[in-house]
């Protein structure tokens, strides 16, 4: 059985790791940048406190890039998410009532069909084992 907690593990964890690796980039970008200033104001000829400013300045731009790289992951996941879910749960659920609903309202001939094999899987195949026990039941 495919589970839909796995496939939520899974996208979670790819968002994490493709954003973990963009501000990785940009940290290292930052850090060798960093690097370089460091060097000219080891030489005699640079201004000490200038160099000093810049890197300031710098680190705070390092700080605020990461902290819009942090929203926009946590933006991008959480849209992932509910697309996610959407496909795997809400639609799914709603379809099942719907066809619940018309078992109910005497639509005897419209089989809850099994979408995947997972945990939604089961509830359609259980809804449709009660449509069948229903139908015998009116029947009787």
């Amino acid at each position: 059985m495919k589970s839909i907690k796995v496939r939520i593990i899974l996208l979670v964890v790819i968002v994490n790791m493709l954003g973990g690796a963009v501000i990785m980039a940009g940290m290292n970008a930052a850090y060798n940048k960093n690097v370089e200033l460091v060097k000219q104001a080891s030489s005699e000829t640079i201004d000490q406190e200038a160099v000093q400013e810049q890197l300031f300045a710098d680190m705070a731009g390092n700080r605020n890039r990461a902290l819009v790289m942090v929203a926009v992951l946590a933006l991008v996941m959480s849209a992932g998410l509910l697309v996610v879910l959407d496909g795997l749960l809400f639609k799914r659920l709603k379809k099942i009532v719907h066809d619940t609903m018309s078992v109910i309202g005497g639509k005897f001939d419209a089989p809850i069909v099994v979408v995947r094999d997972d945990e939604m899987g089961e509830l359609e195949k259980t809804m449709e084992q009660f449509r069948l026990l229903f139908i015998e039941a009116v029947n009787k």
